[in-house]
């Protein structure tokens, strides 16, 4: 049975044939938006970015992302960030339509300007939430959190939990918190116990709910 791939995330996929220079992987088990003009069964991936020389019917990782043209595209460079996560990353550059954060691979990540909570700044560092556009295929990030993570009571924590918090942003009250990578938390000022830097990974306790 094979696995269905998906785009934005890194994915175990077999390969098919071997040339000079490139691989063919098998991505037919691919499933992709029915806007995207491209549906090809296998994509090609460079052997330079390899320390390894795979032969058919291996497997091995790559990320799957569409780049500016709908065209799928293989890397075996590892993101920061994967659909589905947050990360705390760096703007490289503005346009009228939105801000470019490296991500750790050659294609800089989107940031649409109606994904902006704030107006964001070259050279400075924002948590993002990686998301997939389920109409176009193309993975983007988003600074309001909110939209994508759960604020309310969650089925995952309880309270005196150990947890991981990624600090986001702060408010009048405290630091808004990423915990688990699934929810959103507040620490209150008068709760902290140390200064704290947005995009910091500490440990944290669940106090209330």
């Amino acid at each position: 049975m094979t696995n269905e791939l998906s785009l934005g995330r890194i994915n175990t996929i077999s390969v098919s044939a071997v040339g000079d220079s490139e691989l063919r992987l098998d991505c037919s088990a691919l499933s992709l938006p029915e806007s995207v003009p491209h549906r090809p069964k296998f994509v090609l991936l460079a052997k330079s970015e390899l320390t390894t020389q795979p032969q058919v019917g291996d497997q091995i990782d790559v990320m799957l992302y569409l780049n500016s043209d709908l065209e799928l595209v293989a890397t075996a460079q590892k993101p920061i960030t994967q659909v589905g996560e947050c990360a705390f990353l760096k703007v490289v550059s503005t346009t009228e339509q939105g801000a470019f954060l490296d991500w750790g691979l050659p294609k800089d990540l989107f940031l649409p300007h109606f994904q902006q909570a704030y107006p964001v700044r070259v050279g400075k560092s924002y948590v993002v939430y990686t998301y997939l556009d389920e109409q176009s295929g193309r993975v983007a990030c988003s600074t309001m959190l909110h939209h994508f993570l759960d604020e309310e009571a969650s089925q995952w924590l309880k309270k005196g939990q150990q947890v991981e918090l990624l600090i986001a942003s702060k408010s009048d009250l405290g630091f808004k918190a990423v915990i688990d990578g699934h929810s959103l938390g507040l620490i209150f000022h008068h709760e902290l116990s140390q200064p704290l830097q947005y995009g910091e990974y500490l440990k944290g306790w669940i106090k209330n709910i």
